[in-house]
């Protein structure tokens, strides 16, 4: 079954994500072969941005994305926290935008997979973190994709 898992670090700030400026920087070609070395297939990788869509085969959303964490853990030596969506999430997802046309500039549109949309017209860095209250006070790692990456992961996870 394919599947989209989202690397994030500890923090899950939508800002603040593997390779993507965060603290914890992981390259794709540094990642790719962790993954893949777990025994995943089809593992491919969107731009810098911690995303991978790999065949899950049998397992379920929550081993894939404990098997990810631990292969990044023992391979690479950081902590991170995966988030996984299947196929059907995910076109879910890029099907679901309920802001269309008014949210032109994807980049400013991320999607936070609970499923949350927010729209941020001044730019994802001026908008509301909402990753630190989802932690805190939801207790749940939510990562933040931008409009510019789900509907890639849509496509991938075909």
């Amino acid at each position: 079954m394919p599947v989209g898992v989202s690397v994030s670090t500890g923090d899950v700030a939508p800002r603040e994500g593997i390779a993507v400026g965060g603290y914890q920087c992981l390259g794709t070609a540094e990642l790719r072969p962790v993954v893949a070395g777990r025994g995943w297939s089809d593992v491919h990788s969107h731009s810098q941005s911690g995303n991978r869509v790999l065949d899950g085969g049998d397992a379920s959303p929550y081993e894939v994305a404990r098997s990810v964490e631990r292969a990044i853990a023992d391979g690479i030596g950081l902590g991170v926290l995966c988030s996984v969506r299947t196929a059907r999430e995910l076109r879910a997802t890029a099907a679901g935008n309920p802001c269309g046309g008014t949210a032109a500039v994807g980049s400013r549109l991320p999607a936070n997979f609970l499923i949350v949309y927010q729209w941020c017209p001044g730019g994802v860095l001026a908008g509301p973190a909402l990753g630190p209250y989802f932690k805190r006070d939801l207790q749940l790692a939510v990562p933040a994709r931008n409009w510019n990456t789900v509907p890639v992961l849509d496509r991938l996870s075909r």
